[in-house]
């Protein structure tokens, strides 16, 4: 009887079970409705008309899918070890035996209640892997971030570029428009043949197909922009330029990257939980002690005592186990030195990659663009003076706008490098500050 409500008062503490279905037709309306979330300091989308890269950055940071599942899913081992490191279950046994002989008191009772005395130290080293693994986890939500921040910022240049290219054709378009009209004059004044004629109005159908395209571009880089955001493709927001600050790449030390790259930081990490599994596992093979009361009834008399029962490790030591979490920690600390390997030498082929890209940046800007831009202007004059060289002209109409759009390749260049630059020592955040500190 004692037995028994002492287990239903012990399930009446236990957790239950309580359904969460998945509602399709809440979260659809929640993407239409991205400001109806109410997020503590979540920025509100839908009540912005125009928005800087780093309003954007901010909107990704709270509403990117990728990043909700990956915090999320960094709060499992975190809840979890709020809960680590407790004591076993105390275990109630109970028999019940009849003597099949007859005799006066046929019945044998007996009972104990036994507590595990963690005398090995079990505990507190998984609530040390507990932690480990919290913070592991912590490291692999923010090295999200950061992935996403940086595909946000080149999906940004791109789309920059992307608009800029569009205004190059149209400005090229309005050059050829004026020149074609020229042209028609002289056609329908007899000081131009036909041929030549036809050769201006085909590279304005040309040039009308390449800005259809390019508008098509731009779309998708768009959509790119706010595929990252976590925004939908129809969501009205403008996107205000200004990612000039993507062009410069910070010179990066060798300290900054082993202290706070991602990959770097997140391989230490995992070591640190290689580290502490090894431990528990030492740890597990000293054995604990079960303690407890009993009572027996035997002969009409009742009998208490204490049993005590102690495993003795001589045949399994945990060596299996033991082993493996050490082989485990070895592959971990390759694994570091693989990451940090990868980072020095990442870095050193960018800064590489940077300086070729600024150098032909520079080519561009100071040397062929001031050419193209003389070579029309020139070809311009010939023109407004009624002496037209078809070749000449559509050459250099050609030179200027291929040139511009160059540099604004060359502009986006030099700004995906950087970023990549940037995106090997970004800043940890407030919390992993803290988490290194109690280490």
């Amino acid at each position: 009887m004692a037995v028994g409500l002492s287990v239903l008062l012990l399930a009446g503490g236990c957790a239950h079970y309580r359904s969460a279905p998945l509602n399709p037709e809440q979260f659809a309306s929640s993407l239409e409705q991205r400001s109806a979330m109410n997020e503590a300091g979540a920025p509100k989308p839908a009540a912005l008309s125009a928005v800087t890269l780093e309003e954007a950055e901010a909107i990704a940071l709270f509403y990117n899918p990728t990043l909700r599942a990956a915090r999320l899913k960094a709060l499992i081992p975190a809840v979890g070890a709020r809960k680590a490191g407790r004591w076993d279950n105390p275990e109630i046994s109970a028999d019940v035996l009849r003597i099949v002989e007859a005799v006066e008191e046929p019945w044998i009772i007996g009972s104990s209640l036994a507590f595990t005395i963690p005398i090995s130290g079990r505990l507190s080293v998984e609530r040390s892997k507990a932690s480990a693994e919290a913070y592991a986890a912590l490291v692999e939500s923010w090295r999200a971030e950061q992935k996403v921040l940086q595909s946000l910022r080149e999906a940004w240049v791109a789309w920059e570029a992307q608009e800029r290219a569009l205004e190059a054709t149209r400005e090229s378009l309005q050059h050829l428009a004026s020149v074609t009209a020229i042209t028609t004059k002289l056609e329908d004044a007899g000081e131009l043949v036909a041929a030549e004629a036809v050769v201006f109005r085909m590279a304005a159908a040309r040039a009308n197909a390449d800005l259809a395209r390019m508008e098509a571009a731009a779309a998708q880089a768009r959509q790119a922009v706010l595929a990252e955001m976590g925004l939908l493709p129809t969501t009205p927001i403008t996107f205000l330029r200004g990612a000039e600050s993507m062009d410069k790449g910070a010179t990066v030390s060798r300290e900054d990257l082993l202290a706070r790259n991602p990959d770097v930081l997140q391989s230490a990490a995992d070591y640190a939980v290689a580290e502490e599994a090894l431990r528990l596992e030492i740890r597990s093979q000293y054995p604990d002690i079960q303690l407890g009361p009993a009572y027996g009834r035997e002969d009409a008399q009742d009998r208490i005592g204490v049993g005590v029962s102690i495993p003795i490790p001589i045949f399994n030591r945990n060596g299996r186990a033991i082993a493996e979490a050490a082989a485990s920690r070895d592959a971990a600390r390759a694994v570091w030195e693989e990451a940090a390997q990868h980072a020095i030498v990442e870095s050193s082929s960018l800064a590489a990659a940077l300086a070729a890209a600024e150098r032909h940046r520079t080519q561009l800007h100071e040397d062929l663009m001031p050419l193209a831009e003389e070579q029309l202007e020139g070809a311009r004059r010939l023109a407004d003076q009624g002496e037209v060289n078809a070749l000449l002209l559509l050459e250099a109409l050609n030179a200027h706008r291929d040139t511009h759009i160059e540099l604004i390749g060359a502009d986006a260049d030099v700004a995906r490098v950087a970023i990549a630059i940037r995106a090997l020592t970004p800043p940890p955040p407030p919390q992993m500050k803290k988490a290194n500190e109690k280490k």
